[in-house]
């Protein structure tokens, strides 16, 4: 947590930039943390940080997992809400729909709902994640199947009780670009936002 607090940005796994396998294990890992010999001690920091309140995990920094501190979700909630050009061009129309879905319910469990696209839900949930337009997590149904929970961000934000005054789109992408390009120029990285 004290990283996170730290750089506001924290991945899962990375070769340069700061990571959780990488403080676990005292160094950088490459490849998969799940295969490492420290894994377990991985997988538990990991879980904790996702339980954490002041902790959102999502595909944000070069489309890895990375773990964003609630000072920086002001400007996470700015940039996702302006449904800019390099959110919406060239969806999938299986996306497209799933958005109207989580749009009008302001939040919908991919298994649980009729399908007729070619890609799965499944697959039209992480572009839908990878563009910031919904907020996603893995769940587990009653089977033991891996399905995804979106939901807006307005419903996200709610559920978090954030109170703090959301920037404007243009600000919010500046403050997340400002935190990363000086996590680049600090551990020689080159990092990217979905934006850029």
């Amino acid at each position: 947590m004290a990283a996170l607090q730290s750089w506001g940005l924290l991945l899962e796994i990375d070769s340069r930039l700061p990571s959780v396998a990488g403080i676990v294990v005292g160094g950088p890992v490459r490849g998969s943390w799940r295969t490492h010999s420290q894994s377990g001690a991985i997988a538990e920091i990991v879980g904790r940080l996702r339980e954490h309140p002041d902790v959102a995990a999502l595909r944000l920094v070069s489309a890895k997992t990375t773990y964003v501190h609630r000072d920086l979700w002001p400007a996470l909630l700015a940039t996702a809400g302006e449904k800019a050009e390099w959110q919406l061009q060239g969806i999938r129309p299986g996306a497209k729909r799933l958005l109207e879905i989580v749009n009008v319910r302001g939040e919908c469990q991919t298994d649980r709902i009729a399908w007729t696209f070619a890609r799965t839900p499944n697959e039209a949930a992480r572009e839908l994640e990878r563009r910031l337009l919904v907020w996603g997590e893995t769940v587990h149904n009653r089977s033991g199947r891996r399905a995804r929970r979106l939901e807006t961000w307005d419903s996200w934000k709610n559920r978090h009780h954030l109170t703090a005054l959301i920037p404007m789109p243009e600000e919010g992408r500046k403050r997340l670009e400002e935190v990363v390009t000086a996590l680049n120029t600090q551990f020689h990285a080159h990092a990217r936002l979905p934006w850029m």
